[in-house]
């Protein structure tokens, strides 16, 4: 985790760029699903503008259909916490992500939230 002083002397607009999930957790009924692992994927762009676009893809499960939505919407920071304003009805717009620093100006995007009966486990890294 990084330190108030970096998360201060950020960008104004944050953390702009391209983000692409490496992990993509649902857990329900103490069973987990590694959605990454089983097809899916998830893609993020923070525009400076406050606009995001994307994709979200989850593969259909026994007990699920098959998602596929369009990530655009707009994008809030304060502090270091982002949330997300989307059409699309997805656990994103219910979320609330933490900013990591890996390297010196390049982010990790992190949740771990309980919405309804799902725990979601989401980190998206920013593309070098």
């Amino acid at each position: 985790m990084i330190g108030c002083t970096d998360i201060t002397s950020m960008s104004r607009n944050g953390p702009v760029g391209d983000y692409t999930a490496i992990t993509l957790m649902s857990t329900e009924n103490s069973v987990a699903t590694n959605v990454l692992a089983g097809g899916g994927t998830f893609t993020l762009n923070l525009d400076a503008n406050g606009t995001t676009n994307g994709h979200l893809h989850i593969l259909a499960s026994e007990t699920n259909p098959a998602l596929d939505a369009d990530m655009a919407g707009t994008w809030t920071r304060n502090g270091n916490q982002v949330e997300f304003t989307q059409a699309a009805d997805t656990f994103v717009r219910d979320m609330t992500f933490t900013i990591e620093q890996i390297t010196d100006g390049v982010w990790f995007l992190v949740s771990d939230q309980t919405i309804g009966t799902a725990r979601i486990n989401v980190r998206l890294a920013q593309s070098l």
